[in-house]
């Protein structure tokens, strides 16, 4: 029996199962794709959209699961208005086109051949999940295709949907910013990513600004960037062939007697940032809510 746990509702779901116990095999990774496969769009009234599943490698530096280095799959669910049906059932294969040989989806969960497992979803969220599962070091056991089933449903089978091996480095959009107010300095931090989990390095030049809530601008700033001046983070789990394992983010300092005051009195602020990439894209956040200097 596998081990679903959903944190806080809409966050993640992660999966700890039996295939943590296939023998630790050290083979040669293979080696991923820098994009996704598209696939075309089929028209379905089944209720749940597959985001995106892949497979990555990672390495592991606690002793919390049973390999130091290996593979793992995220896979993100988005669910309609309505919500997910209650249950539905995640199907995973090691093999492609083997779908026909599902006639019974729980008794293949249950009994697995050449590889094949799944499990059974009993989601608390209304928006999406999060998938997470870790495997051995051994690309013979790699999801290479999955599918949805639900019981209850009028279309009971989702169409098979590709796990590619890679992840996607294409720069779509500012995943977060966030400022830190300070008595000397504000502290000001953004990401970059894509509708993916990842934040990546980019090069480019970014264009900074803060107002106050009826637009006066009290800060403004424009530089340019390296991809080396991102930082990653220190954790445990890295993501391997991902540029700082995906956890990469840009921070910069501000002193504070540089930002004026609101002239209207509004002690909240509202930060922007446009940034554009090398090839000329230009990408935008923003955050509000932060406290702006008293003088």
């Amino acid at each position: 029996m596998r081990k679903v746990i959903i944190f806080g509702g809409i966050v993640t779901a992660i999966v700890l199962g039996v295939v943590l116990t296939f023998t630790f095999i050290s083979t040669p990774t293979p080696t991923p794709t820098s994009n996704p496969v598209v696939e075309s769009e089929i028209v379905s009234n089944f209720p749940i959209k597959v985001d995106f599943a892949r497979v990555i490698p990672y390495k592991n530096t606690t002793d919390y699961y049973n390999d130091s280095m290996g593979y793992i799959m995220h896979i993100r669910l988005l669910y309609s208005e309505e919500g997910p049906p209650r249950p539905f059932y995640l199907l995973l294969s090691s093999e492609r086109g083997v779908w026909d040989d599902v006639t019974d989806p729980r008794k293949w969960i249950n009994s697995g051949t050449h590889n094949n497992h799944g499990f059974e979803v009993l989601s608390s969220s209304k928006e999406f999940d999060l998938f997470t599962e870790f495997f051995p070091f051994n690309p013979n056991i790699i999801p290479l295709e999955m599918r949805l089933y639900c019981p209850g449903c009028e279309e009971q089978f989702s169409e098979p949907h590709t796990v590619w091996q890679g992840v996607k480095t294409k720069i779509t959009k500012i995943k977060g910013v966030l400022v830190k107010e300070g008595e000397e300095s504000y502290e000001v931090g953004f990401a970059l990513g894509n509708e993916e989990i990842d934040s990546l390095p980019a090069q480019g030049a970014a264009e900074f600004k803060i107002t106050d809530p009826i637009g006066v601008t009290l800060y403004e700033t424009i530089f340019e960037v390296n991809k080396d001046d991102f930082v990653g983070v220190d954790e445990s789990i890295l993501y391997l062939r991902v540029p700082l394992g995906g956890k990469a983010s840009y921070f910069f300092t501000i002193p504070t007697d540089q930002i004026k005051s609101s002239p209207s009195g509004k002690t909240k602020g509202f930060a922007f940032i446009n940034f554009m990439l090398d090839n000329g894209t230009i990408i935008s956040g923003g955050t509000k809510g932060f406290q702006l200097p008293m003088r």
